[in-house]
Protein backbone atom coordinates (compact mmCIF):
# COMPACT_ATOMS: atom_id res chain seq x y z
CA UNK A 1 0.00 0.00 0.00
CA UNK A 2 1.55 3.20 -0.99
CA UNK A 3 1.93 5.49 1.59
CA UNK A 4 -0.14 9.17 1.76
CA UNK A 5 2.26 11.81 2.66
CA UNK A 6 0.29 14.75 3.95
CA UNK A 7 1.09 18.42 4.38
CA UNK A 8 2.08 18.06 8.01
CA UNK A 9 3.80 15.00 7.66
CA UNK A 10 6.39 16.55 4.26
CA UNK A 11 6.74 19.41 6.61
CA UNK A 12 7.90 17.49 9.54
CA UNK A 13 10.39 15.03 6.85
CA UNK A 14 11.78 18.23 6.27
CA UNK A 15 13.08 19.04 9.19
CA UNK A 16 14.54 15.44 9.52
CA UNK A 17 16.16 15.39 5.98
CA UNK A 18 17.77 18.58 6.04
CA UNK A 19 18.79 18.25 9.62
CA UNK A 20 16.72 21.17 11.08
CA UNK A 21 16.41 19.57 14.32
CA UNK A 22 19.84 20.20 15.30
CA UNK A 23 18.79 24.25 15.06
CA UNK A 24 15.70 23.10 17.77
CA UNK A 25 16.23 21.05 20.66
CA UNK A 26 14.31 17.56 20.88
CA UNK A 27 11.95 19.84 23.45
CA UNK A 28 11.15 22.51 21.45
CA UNK A 29 10.88 20.20 18.52
CA UNK A 30 7.92 18.60 19.88
CA UNK A 31 6.46 22.07 21.11
CA UNK A 32 6.66 23.17 17.64
CA UNK A 33 4.93 20.00 16.46
CA UNK A 34 2.28 20.64 18.98
CA UNK A 35 1.84 23.99 18.47
CA UNK A 36 1.11 23.51 15.09
CA UNK A 37 -1.53 21.16 15.61
CA UNK A 38 -3.19 23.20 18.43
CA UNK A 39 -3.40 26.50 15.67
CA UNK A 40 -5.93 23.52 13.27
CA UNK A 41 -8.29 23.95 16.37
CA UNK A 42 -8.72 27.77 15.56
CA UNK A 43 -8.20 27.73 12.11
CA UNK A 44 -6.82 25.42 9.60
CA UNK A 45 -4.32 26.58 7.60
CA UNK A 46 -1.65 25.18 5.91
CA UNK A 47 0.67 28.86 6.47
CA UNK A 48 -0.77 28.85 10.02
CA UNK A 49 0.81 25.60 10.80
CA UNK A 50 4.13 25.67 8.87
CA UNK A 51 4.86 29.30 11.10
CA UNK A 52 3.77 27.27 13.82
CA UNK A 53 5.73 24.75 13.47
CA UNK A 54 9.06 26.94 12.71
CA UNK A 55 8.11 29.55 15.29
CA UNK A 56 11.38 28.67 17.53
CA UNK A 57 13.40 28.11 14.79
CA UNK A 58 15.51 31.03 13.72
CA UNK A 59 15.50 32.10 17.43
CA UNK A 60 17.56 29.03 18.63
CA UNK A 61 19.89 29.86 15.66
CA UNK A 62 18.57 28.23 12.86
CA UNK A 63 19.24 30.32 9.31
CA UNK A 64 16.74 31.57 7.38
CA UNK A 65 18.04 29.48 4.13
CA UNK A 66 17.30 26.35 5.56
CA UNK A 67 13.43 27.04 5.76
CA UNK A 68 13.61 29.18 2.73
CA UNK A 69 12.74 25.65 0.30
CA UNK A 70 9.72 24.55 2.90
CA UNK A 71 7.51 27.91 3.80
CA UNK A 72 5.36 30.63 1.77
CA UNK A 73 6.38 33.39 1.64
CA UNK A 74 3.65 34.24 3.78
CA UNK A 75 4.59 31.72 6.23
CA UNK A 76 8.49 32.88 6.27
CA UNK A 77 6.60 36.31 6.97
CA UNK A 78 4.63 34.95 10.08
CA UNK A 79 7.82 33.03 11.24
CA UNK A 80 9.81 36.01 11.50
CA UNK A 81 7.64 38.49 13.13
CA UNK A 82 7.16 35.64 15.56
CA UNK A 83 10.88 35.63 16.30
CA UNK A 84 11.36 38.87 16.16
CA UNK A 85 11.15 39.74 20.13
CA UNK A 86 13.54 42.40 21.22
CA UNK A 87 12.69 41.54 25.04
CA UNK A 88 11.29 39.40 28.14
CA UNK A 89 7.58 41.28 27.93
CA UNK A 90 6.16 38.91 24.94
CA UNK A 91 3.07 41.60 25.18
CA UNK A 92 5.20 44.01 24.24
CA UNK A 93 7.33 42.61 21.54
CA UNK A 94 4.00 41.45 20.56
CA UNK A 95 2.08 45.06 20.07
CA UNK A 96 5.41 45.96 18.05
CA UNK A 97 5.67 43.47 15.63
CA UNK A 98 1.51 44.40 14.86
CA UNK A 99 1.99 47.56 14.59
CA UNK A 100 0.29 48.89 11.17
CA UNK A 101 0.04 44.99 9.58
CA UNK A 102 -3.11 43.85 8.26
CA UNK A 103 -5.93 42.53 10.08
CA UNK A 104 -5.05 38.73 8.53
CA UNK A 105 -1.32 38.87 9.35
CA UNK A 106 -2.07 40.18 12.99
CA UNK A 107 -4.99 37.35 13.75
CA UNK A 108 -2.70 34.78 12.26
CA UNK A 109 -0.02 36.09 14.77
CA UNK A 110 -2.37 35.50 17.82
CA UNK A 111 -3.24 31.99 16.68
CA UNK A 112 0.20 30.98 16.85
CA UNK A 113 1.06 33.29 19.76
CA UNK A 114 -2.07 32.17 22.14
CA UNK A 115 -1.70 28.22 20.94
CA UNK A 116 2.30 28.54 21.79
CA UNK A 117 1.37 29.82 25.37
CA UNK A 118 -1.30 27.43 26.07
CA UNK A 119 1.25 24.65 25.35
CA UNK A 120 3.56 26.13 27.58
CA UNK A 121 1.21 26.47 30.42
CA UNK A 122 0.15 23.14 30.09
CA UNK A 123 3.58 22.17 30.45
CA UNK A 124 4.03 24.25 33.51
CA UNK A 125 1.01 23.18 35.02
CA UNK A 126 1.82 19.81 34.64
CA UNK A 127 5.18 19.99 36.04
CA UNK A 128 3.56 21.90 38.78
CA UNK A 129 5.92 25.29 38.11
CA UNK A 130 3.54 27.74 37.32
CA UNK A 131 4.52 31.03 38.97
CA UNK A 132 2.12 34.07 40.18
CA UNK A 133 4.24 35.98 37.71
CA UNK A 134 3.82 33.54 34.55
CA UNK A 135 0.05 33.44 35.80
CA UNK A 136 -0.43 36.86 35.42
CA UNK A 137 1.60 37.60 32.12
CA UNK A 138 -0.15 34.84 30.73
CA UNK A 139 -3.28 36.45 31.50
CA UNK A 140 -2.98 39.87 30.56
CA UNK A 141 -1.32 37.86 27.23
CA UNK A 142 -4.02 35.89 26.02
CA UNK A 143 -6.99 38.81 27.27
CA UNK A 144 -5.03 41.07 24.88
CA UNK A 145 -4.90 38.80 22.24
CA UNK A 146 -8.74 37.60 22.88
CA UNK A 147 -9.64 41.68 22.91
CA UNK A 148 -7.62 42.11 19.41
CA UNK A 149 -8.54 39.22 17.63
CA UNK A 150 -11.17 39.76 14.68
CA UNK A 151 -11.12 35.96 13.20
CA UNK A 152 -13.90 33.22 14.49
CA UNK A 153 -14.57 34.31 18.04
CA UNK A 154 -16.45 31.36 19.03
CA UNK A 155 -13.48 29.06 17.91
CA UNK A 156 -11.11 30.60 19.97
CA UNK A 157 -13.41 30.77 22.90
CA UNK A 158 -13.58 27.28 22.96
CA UNK A 159 -10.22 26.91 22.74
CA UNK A 160 -8.98 29.08 25.43
CA UNK A 161 -12.14 27.05 27.51
CA UNK A 162 -11.61 23.91 26.62
CA UNK A 163 -7.62 23.57 26.14
CA UNK A 164 -6.17 27.18 28.54
CA UNK A 165 -9.09 26.85 31.54
CA UNK A 166 -8.85 22.93 31.31
CA UNK A 167 -5.12 22.92 32.04
CA UNK A 168 -5.05 26.28 34.04
CA UNK A 169 -8.47 26.94 35.95
CA UNK A 170 -7.07 29.43 37.89
CA UNK A 171 -7.17 31.64 34.79
CA UNK A 172 -10.81 31.22 34.30
CA UNK A 173 -11.25 33.84 37.22
CA UNK A 174 -8.48 36.08 35.40
CA UNK A 175 -9.47 36.14 31.33
CA UNK A 176 -12.84 37.68 30.22
CA UNK A 177 -14.35 36.57 26.94
CA UNK A 178 -17.42 38.63 26.09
Amino acid sequence: MARILTFENFLLEYIDLNHIKSSLSSNKFKHSKRVGGLTKQIKDDKDIYSAAVYHDFLERGGVETEILPILSTYALELVKALSSETNDDVLINLKNVLSGKSKVFINDILIIKLCDRSDNLKKRAKKDILGKGYVRKSAELIQWIWNNYTGDKLKMKQFVEIIIFSAVPKLRNKIVLI
